[in-house]
């Protein structure tokens, strides 16, 4: 099942999360999660948080307090992509 997982992952078009995971494999969002989380440890996927993400501060004003209580940074789903250095 783990491979499963990371096979589902690795023929996504971009980056996929893992409420849709869940939907394509028909298992519980929790078990998923799990199932996920081994292959971050195993560095063969990263998380969308670990991917280049365009510098907030840049459109703020001086005042800035940074992108938690920031009102134009969008709250997302984690989602997963392949690790690129590692196609294994």
């Amino acid at each position: 099942m783990l491979h499963q997982v990371l096979h589902e992952i690795e023929r996504a078009t971009g980056p996929i999360t893992i409420q849709e995971l869940s939907q394509r494999l028909n298992l519980e969002p929790g078990v998923v999660a799990d199932m996920v989380a081994f292959w971050v440890r195993k560095e063969r996927l990263v998380t969308g948080a670990d991917t280049a993400v365009p510098h907030h501060t840049a459109h703020c004003g001086g005042d800035c307090q940074g992108p938690a209580a920031c009102h134009f940074v969008a709250k997302v789903p984690a989602s997963f992509t392949v690790t690129k250095d590692v196609m294994r």
